[in-house]
């Protein structure tokens, strides 16, 4: 961790030596209903957005999300840095999930690599143990293929990791205080996405997503075979 923490205040500095101007972009975007890594969080619509900075090598923003029950509304910010690796577009960042900006609990944090050549894509996720144990370490994998075909672009990405359920699971509880006493831990589960998407205008674009579990051993999962559509402005 601290090797990991002395590289990325490295590529920091490396980011403010360097004469890079200040950039700002965003986007709003409507969805039929909030599917993330193959989990529908919530039936019904969701209004969702970002909004980004960047300067040289650096990004930084907040992903948003309306939500239902457990809060009002979902607010990740998130910083990444841009490698230099050649004809490769690779990157690190961290994202921390919070929900109604950090007023209800449950905040946890991630990171990622990624790394991207011509048509093909590949990012994985790592979710240290945390809050108390409560939180287990899990990690996601998403590798994926777009194109583009009859004015329109495809994609197509599998999904693969212990990421359906961030929450350890009960299986023992203390006779007395009722308190967990044995959990068990989300089994590896696999999806399949299919996208398509098309500009109506430059800033104006909506999609069509179709979501399937393709591995799924774990009882404890909540992976949906679901269809849903997204429209998006950005600026």
């Amino acid at each position: 961790m601290k090797r990991m923490t002395a590289a990325l205040l490295v590529l920091l500095a490396l980011t403010f030596s360097v004469q890079a101007e200040i950039g700002f972009s965003g986007d709003v975007t409507m969805v039929s209903t909030y599917v993330w890594r193959g989990v529908t969080q919530f039936n019904g619509a969701a209004m969702q957005g970002t909004i980004e900075g960047s300067y040289g090598i650096l990004a930084f923003g907040m992903w948003n999300s309306t939500m239902q029950d457990i809060a009002t509304m979902e607010t990740d910010p998130y910083i990444g840095i841009t490698l230099p690796a050649g004809p490769i577009e690779a990157s690190v960042g961290a994202t921390l999930y919070s929900y109604d900006f950090f007023t209800v609990p449950g905040s946890v944090y991630e990171i990622y690599a990624s790394a991207g050549m011509g048509p093909f894509s590949a990012a994985f996720y790592l979710t240290p143990e945390q809050d108390d144990g409560n939180v287990a370490s899990v990690y996601w994998l998403d590798l994926a293929y777009g194109a583009s075909f009859i004015g329109a672009d495809w994609s197509i990405g599998f999904g693969y990791g212990t990421y359906s359920d961030w929450t350890r699971k009960p299986t023992d509880f203390d006779a007395l205080t009722g308190e967990a006493t044995a959990f068990v831990n989300a089994e590896a589960v696999g999806t399949l996405t299919l996208t398509a998407s098309k500009a109506i205008t430059d800033a104006f674009s909506v999609s069509w997503n179709y979501c399937l579990p393709v591995i799924d051993d774990d009882e404890y999962s909540d992976l949906s075979n679901v269809f849903f559509f997204g429209a998006s402005y950005g600026f």
